[in-house]
């Protein structure tokens, strides 16, 4: 575990318990955020790949068909 990482945890217990609860608040917001990023980031290269015609449209059934052939 890197050396700020040991202390921010420390730091963390030495609060009290409303406050634990707060910054537990807090870096749940956070992670919410970050996944938030990553679909939107994750949307924008499926668009990209489609409107370049990297990616096809089908029903799932024919999707899988073309992974199976």
């Amino acid at each position: 575990m890197p050396v700020a990482l040991h202390k921010v945890i420390e730091d963390i217990e030495s609060l009290s318990l409303e406050d634990k609860e707060y910054v537990k608040d807090v870096i749940q917001k956070i992670i919410i955020e970050a996944r938030r990023e990553d679909i939107r980031l994750t949307g924008e290269e499926a668009m990209k790949d489609y409107q370049e015609g990297k990616a096809r449209k089908g029903s799932a059934k024919e999707l899988l068909d073309d992974l199976n052939d």
